[in-house]
């Protein structure tokens, strides 16, 4: 592979796209020792730029678990002088945009301690679960490009001729303007759920392109495979699903995928039955069932890990005369 390539290969490294297979690939690449043995001779081991340098380590240090004294950036530059040698030229490249604009790959980060709405600089929302984060560029209104780990909803507003795009573990979602739900907190397996619009998933790992519909449930693996599933009539509104006439049984397969929460029908409950009413994002599972039960007389219990949705004794027993 040519230098070129190694660069590119280095880039993706640092906006953490790059698949663990490219970046093993990266580290046994005779290219990139070359290219870091002339840009580190002609150093002599010194950046030009020492905020060039202190932002890209910043960014190195966070992949690699490494300490930010300058004691350790110099021990760690010593010991790891393969990798992060070439990783700092290819970086001192792309951070810059070859036009020494400093201020490109400076991102805005917000943790969500508890669940809360998020307003991006375009207008979209993201409604947060508990304990997720989101990641953004500051020049986001040139490129509307967002970082998830966790497990949101995205609200994305509509700009012509702009996609929005969301980043998970080996995959993005591009959309123009739509509403969908992303849970990547199994690093083994993602979700997306699509409520309206469209959008599309794309698989880094082998180019693959999952154009999705409304009330479509993907499941993404992290040994590339996807399962799609119908989740049944869900519709949203203002942090609220809403759902009409829903078959219970439908109801309580999409909550499992949209909540991710271990809830299941008792056998004597008929799937039939149908369900009106909405639903926060942000309610406790508890207070799910308890609504369900509310709205269809019904009752739940915890029994071993899960949340069981059961007939009251009485009211089988008035049936039953």
């Amino acid at each position: 592979m040519k230098e070129q390539g190694v660069k590119d290969l280095g880039k993706k490294i640092l906006s953490e796209q790059a698949t663990p297979e490219e970046r093993k690939r990266f580290l046994e690449m005779e290219e990139m020792r070359n290219l870091m043995k002339r840009q580190w001779d002609s150093s002599d081991g010194k950046f030009a730029d020492a905020k060039v340098e202190k932002r890209m380590w910043k960014q190195i240090a966070g992949q690699c678990k490494l300490e930010r004294s300058h004691q350790s950036r110099r021990i760690a530059l010593l010991c790891c002088a393969a990798s992060i040698a070439a990783l700092l030229v290819i970086g001192a490249f792309y951070f810059t945009g070859g036009n020494k604009n400093i201020d490109r790959m400076e991102y805005v980060s917000v943790v969500a301690n508890e669940a809360r709405v998020l307003s991006l600089p375009d207008q979209s929302k993201v409604w947060m679960q508990p304990g997720s984060t989101v990641r953004y560029a500051q020049t986001f209104n040139e490129k509307r490009d967002v970082w998830l780990e966790g497990d949101a909803t995205f609200e994305v507003t509509k700009q012509a001729g702009r996609t929005f795009r969301v980043h998970i573990a080996q995959a993005f979602i591009e959309v123009k303007g739509t509403v969908f739900h992303v849970n990547n907190r199994n690093k083994e397996m993602s979700k997306v759920i699509l409520y309206n619009g469209k959008v599309d998933f794309h698989s880094q790992a082998d180019g693959r392109v999952v154009a999705m519909k409304p009330s479509e449930c993907l499941t993404y693996h992290s040994n590339g495979d996807i399962v799609m599933n119908e989740i049944g009539n869900i519709y949203w509104q203002d942090g609220m699903y809403k759902f009409a006439y829903t078959r219970l049984d439908s109801l309580i397969g999409t909550i499992k995928e949209v909540y991710d929460i271990d809830i299941e029908l008792a056998a004597d409950i008929p799937g039939h039955y149908l369900f009106n009413g909405a639903i926060y994002y942000n309610e406790r599972p508890s207070e799910i069932a308890e609504k369900i039960c509310y709205t269809m007389n019904l009752k739940y219990k915890r029994e071993n890990g899960k949340l069981i949705i059961y007939k009251p004794k009485e009211i089988k027993k008035l049936k039953s005369n």
